[in-house]
């Protein structure tokens, strides 16, 4: 049986120290930014990625460029409203947070829902999969006028 541990905050905490108080004793204490958290071999996937963003990415060095590239288009300031859901293996770890922020180009908002199912080995995420609504990030990076759109009128 899985059990739901909520923990909801009026404040957004930055999103590696959120996934080092999550992971705790699970993740390696000198692990402090969230591609550090990545074993070597780790993987990287963004199942609902929008063409131009490869998935999955492998290894820690990928994984340290893809954010490289990102953080020129995207800030994420924090995050906040998380639940962990429980699982019955002790390496995994799935959550459920909000995120915001804003697109460093076009300075539009940021706004997104995350769940992201998390392995875990010796102390390092060695798979990572981020499930996120595409179009919100196409917002905030390519404008709000590239998602008219998706708009239902």
């Amino acid at each position: 049986m899985m059990e739901i541990n909520v923990s909801e905050t009026d404040s957004f905490e930055s999103f590696p120290a959120m996934l080092r108080r999550v992971l705790g004793d699970r993740l390696r204490p000198d692990a402090e930014t969230f591609p550090e958290m990545f074993a070597v071999d780790g993987v990287l996937e963004y199942p609902y990625a929008p063409p131009g963003l490869s998935t999955p990415i492998a290894g820690r060095d990928a994984i340290i460029a893809n954010f490289q590239r990102i953080r020129k288009l995207l800030r994420i300031d924090g995050v906040a409203d998380v639940c962990e859901i429980g699982a019955s293996d002790p390496d995994m770890v799935v959550l459920e947070f909000s995120g915001r922020g804003e697109g460093v180009i076009t300075k539009e908002a940021y706004n997104q829902r995350y769940i992201s199912v998390i392995r875990m080995r010796d102390g390092n995420i060695v798979h990572y999969k981020d499930y996120w609504n595409p179009i919100a990030l196409l917002r905030a990076v390519k404008g709000s006028v590239t998602t008219r759109a998706f708009t239902i009128d």
